[in-house]
């Protein structure tokens, strides 16, 4: 069965692929005020969270797909670890003041009991200044309190913040220092629809170097997916439209049957993997999005690298345009594959031969 299923994926690619097959950045000087749409819109997180292996009830809203606490409840929930630190408001300034390392002292109402319903939020416009030099982060204000990005007080203070998807909780890690969120690429296609796609870069690195390196030079736009099979996958990447061609190079292909150790992502619903040739090092810009549970099969023998986050309704409809194995009934074409890196820097990918 698996062989059956790894042939099927390539079956359209040819001998020819080796020659042609989430701002969580470490703040910086500026200031917090950010333009906002009038739509958007504030609501509470669902997910837990745990700080320290503690689980915590904090009052966080979910914006734009990112989490926002209230900067007090983080500085007296931390209080006493080594990332400890203070918040100050220096009213001359219209500033809030924070210092690192510094104990917090509370001034009451820490630790509210959590809002309910969704919010309208406002942009912070106040100043930050971080051990005395001014900064930016992302904040803004709901009911009279101002939320910060989780992610940039992480960066910020370097303590780790990490996702676990399968107990869809949030975690804060004292004892670590701050990594970058994943890299996000959001396909928006044709009909204004959009796929948005969380790379793995801890999973399969020069493949997600790889991806972000072909998504920022445009090559995707414009491109189609140009073979679908019911409830296993969707394909695309293909420069020609019908399954040939790629960037004039290849990658290694980074999965189990090929030496590669440490990718155990799955072929899900959802997952992004490489296509490729018969051979194992010849992938290079086609990609196909799993659609089915099926598509498990193909577990260690092709380098799957992300999962979808949003659009899985978009998926399924691409997949179902054709009964058998083969293009789409009306084209589907990427109009647009954009990635937000969040400042992190990727390198080129290491092509066969270098």
């Amino acid at each position: 069965m698996k062989k059956l299923l790894a042939f099927a994926i390539c079956l359209t690619m040819v001998a020819s692929l080796f020659t042609a097959t989430a701002a969580a950045a470490t703040a910086a000087g500026g200031s917090v005020g950010q333009a906002v749409q009038q739509t958007i819109a504030a609501s509470p997180t669902s997910s837990a969270v745990l700080v320290d292996g503690r689980k915590v009830a904090f009052d966080s809203y979910n914006i734009n797909g990112s989490n926002y606490f209230k900067l007090r409840d983080i500085a007296y929930i931390i209080n006493g670890t080594a990332k400890q630190f203070s918040v100050d408001w220096d009213n001359a300034a219209n500033a809030i003041t924070l210092a690192s390392g510094k104990p917090y002292v509370a001034v009451g109402g820490e630790m509210d009991s959590k809002g309910t319903g969704a919010k309208v939020p406002k942009p912070t416009n106040s100043k930050i200044l971080l051990d005395g030099n001014e900064t930016k982060l992302s904040a803004y204000k709901i009911d009279g309190n101002n939320y910060f990005k989780l992610r940039d007080i992480g960066a910020a203070f370097d303590f780790g913040v990490t996702w676990d998807r399968e107990r869809n909780t949030i975690v804060i890690d004292t004892s670590k220092g701050y990594t970058p969120e994943n890299p996000v690429v959001t396909i928006t296609m044709e009909n204004g629809k959009q796929i948005v796609i969380e790379l793995y870069p801890d999973k399969a690195p020069n493949t997600v170097n790889n991806f972000i390196s072909l998504v920022k030079s445009g090559f995707y736009d414009g491109l189609k997916f140009h073979r679908v099979v019911p409830d296993f996958v969707i394909q695309g990447g293909s420069p020609n439209g019908d399954g040939r061609g790629g960037p004039g190079y290849s990658i290694k292909g980074e999965f189990r049957s090929n030496g590669f150790k440490g990718n155990d992502l799955s072929h899900q619903p959802g997952v992004i993997s490489m296509a490729r040739s018969e051979s194992y090092d010849s992938a290079g810009s086609q990609f196909f999005i799993c659609a089915g549970r099926s598509a498990a099969g193909l577990d260690g023998d092709y380098a799957a690298f992300g999962m979808v986050t949003s659009g899985m309704d978009e998926v399924y409809a691409i997949s179902k345009l054709n009964t058998n194995d083969g293009p789409p009934s009306t084209p589907q074409i990427m109009k647009t594959v954009t990635v937000n890196t969040f400042g992190a820097e990727y390198p080129e990918p290491v092509k066969v031969g270098d």
